[in-house]
């Protein structure tokens, strides 16, 4: 006999297949690109990764609020807990470690490993 739990619920919204969104982006984790409007090519994994991403296009970050208020920014890559979490539309900028390039908001071109 299957017995089904009344307290179960469904996930709102539904989940999309890792690689699902539109315009080539791919996220996982709680509130990855939760506001993207138009980017494209992006990868968010973690906990509120490219948070903030509207337009954003070719970035890619990993780990706790990486690119957290990146909004134009094009083709970043951040690795580590709030790398570059403060860059809004700072371009083709590489940070890997925790806290690299934090504070970053529009420069480009940078590199930062290490904490």
């Amino acid at each position: 006999m299957l017995a089904v739990s009344p307290t179960t619920r469904a996930i709102l919204p539904p989940p999309i297949p890792d690689g699902g969104y539109r315009n080539g982006n791919t996220a996982e984790g709680d509130r990855a690109l939760q506001s993207l409007t138009n980017g494209s090519f992006n990868t968010a994994n973690g906990n509120s990764v490219l948070l903030n991403n509207t337009s954003g296009t070719g970035n890619a970050a990993v780990g706790f609020q990486a690119l957290l208020n990146n909004t134009g920014g094009l083709a970043n890559t951040a690795i580590g807990y709030v790398a570059l979490a403060y860059n809004t539309t700072g371009d083709y900028n590489t940070a890997i470690g925790r806290d690299a390039l934090e504070f970053n908001a529009i420069d480009s071109f940078n590199t930062a490993s290490g904490f």
